[in-house]
């Protein structure tokens, strides 16, 4: 079965429920099952992301910061942002010492501000970008590293 084939709402729901069903070992309607502490994973497919809360209802998703790094390159691109500024901005979001590497809420706070200081001085037209779509997936990623 090939997922991002089609990215369909149904295609998720089926692989998603025979997982649960092979779990449990029976065939059972999605909403049976309450399973704490599950995990999901995905790149920022967002209709898969919604598919594994059916089963799931509790369970924490995880974005790959890769593809989340690639999302952001390719917008600041589209955005004509230069390619210093945009590999300092992917630096300060996904490299050493970085948003997505911050080891607890207080450097995430120090380093988020820091990066969107940066974008500020050099007019860099990404603030809503950053804020409403690409920092609360490295928050929520964070929060869940922290909380193991």
């Amino acid at each position: 079965m090939t997922l991002h084939g089609n990215g369909r709402m149904a295609t998720y729901l089926h692989l998603i429920t025979t997982i649960t069903g092979a779990l449990n070992g029976v065939a059972i309607d999605a909403n049976e099952l309450a399973c704490d502490g599950i995990v999901t994973g995905s790149d920022e497919e967002q209709i898969l992301v919604t598919a594994a809360k059916v089963p799931f209802p509790n369970c924490k998703q995880l974005f790959c910061m890769l593809h989340c790094k690639d999302n952001v390159r390719h917008y600041l691109t589209s955005i004509s942002v230069a390619s210093a500024h945009r590999e300092h901005i992917l630096g300060q979001l996904f490299g050493c010492n970085s948003v997505s590497e911050s080891s607890d809420e207080c450097t995430m706070d120090d380093t988020t501000a820091e990066v969107m200081q940066y974008v500020r001085q050099h007019n860099i037209d990404a603030m809503s970008y950053l804020q409403d779509r690409v920092l609360p997936k490295i928050s929520q990623n964070n929060k869940h590293k922290w909380n193991e």
